[in-house]
């Protein structure tokens, strides 16, 4: 709306010079004032929505306790300030906030043992690992347990607890907390949704 109200006001001016008799300096004139105002128009543009965006994120700390019982939620503020969508192209746009976190944590402490397309390491693959019914070794003896957020917890903090049939108990308790936890499960439902090729290029980005 704007921008045709723009241009309405130069054909305006246009015509008024016209009626003057200005047409030697109509031409001189018209394009630089023309190239201003969309100059100008864009600017303010850019300061609405930088003004809407403040005023947005100043909404959601004055009301953080209203609107979540424990304060604004990390992806409701990170899609407020990526404007819903994300940054990253390629496979990581595929991971959730959370699960992008919990690729951070696995880069760090468990890319090193397991990877993240199948491929064989120290210990199991990540792909196709969420909800899988996994038979490992307890106590001994051997026993059939369903890959979900408490064995993937109890595996992080007590590895030896639970060994995966097939692979040595040579992982060590991992000091992860409470919420570093929940994005590694989150990662781990990430990639169970992503294709072989994606998990390839997931890999390959662990690597990096």
């Amino acid at each position: 709306f704007g921008m045709l109200l723009l241009v309405a006001l130069i054909y305006a001016l246009s015509v008024i010079s016209g009626l003057f008799h200005l047409e030697e300096t109509k031409g001189k004139w018209i394009v630089p004032f023309a190239f201003l105002c969309v100059v100008f128009y864009l600017l303010g543009d850019q300061t609405a929505r930088a003004t809407a965006l403040r005023e947005q994120i100043l909404y959601l700390k004055d009301h953080a306790k209203t609107l979540h019982p424990g304060g604004v939620p990390e992806e409701v503020v990170e899609k407020i300030l990526h404007g819903g969508g994300s940054t990253e192209g390629g496979v990581l746009s595929k991971l959730s906030f959370k699960g992008k976190k919990g690729f951070q944590i696995v880069i760090a402490k468990c890319y090193q043992c397991h990877s993240l397309d199948g491929s064989k390491k120290v210990g199991p693959s990540f792909a196709g690992l969420w909800n899988k019914m996994e038979k490992v070794v307890t106590k001994g003896k051997e026993r059939t347990v369903k890959v979900d957020a408490g064995y993937i917890k109890k595996s992080i903090l007590t590895p030896s607890a639970d060994v995966v049939k097939g692979f040595p108990p040579a992982m060590p308790p991992q000091n992860l907390n409470d919420k570093e936890i929940q994005n590694v499960i989150e990662f781990l439902k990430d990639v169970q949704k992503l294709s072989k090729e994606e998990q390839k290029e997931l890999d390959s980005k662990a690597k990096q």
